[in-house]
């Protein structure tokens, strides 16, 4: 787990051939096509528009990763944007999307990000990178969830 930090080099997110998408967005500045554009804040992030929310990304192609990175703010700036648990998803499924239905996603596990939690864990809402067995995919996406549902 790191804490804080900048854009990873080879970021599969932004690589040529990915596409972002998403259920539903809250709207105003908080749009899924922010989602990767590399700038951090507010003013540039996607925030859900209903309790079973995501946001995902297509790579265009199957890819290998061992890893992922995301955030609520990572300025500092928002802490009330943090809190919650979320759904890390993966699926092999040729061009996923958000019409994708749920069974062709695998979850890989749970993200808690609620109040402070420990040693790598003590602002919320900045970025954070987890580590995981590598696993191989056409997309991932983040679901939002709520009331205890995961």
């Amino acid at each position: 787990l790191q804490e804080g930090g900048t854009l990873a080099p080879g970021n599969l997110a932004r690589a040529p051939g990915a596409t972002v998408f998403g259920k539903d967005q809250l709207g105003g500045v908080h749009q899924i096509a922010k989602v990767t554009d590399g700038v951090f804040g507010n003013a540039s992030s996607w925030i859900g528009a209903s309790g079973f929310s995501f946001v995902g990304v297509a790579f265009g192609r199957a890819v290998t990763f061992e890893q992922l990175a995301f955030g609520r703010d990572n300025t500092g700036g928002f802490s009330d944007r943090a809190t919650g648990r979320y759904l890390v998803q993966v699926t092999s499924v040729a061009n996923p999307g958000a019409a994708t239905p749920d069974a062709d996603w695998t979850t890989l596990g749970t993200i808690r990000y609620e109040a402070i939690a420990g040693p790598g864990f003590t602002a919320p809402a900045l970025r954070h990178r987890f580590g995981f067995s590598a696993v191989t995919a056409t997309g991932l996406r983040i679901v939002t969830v709520e009331n205890g549902l995961a």
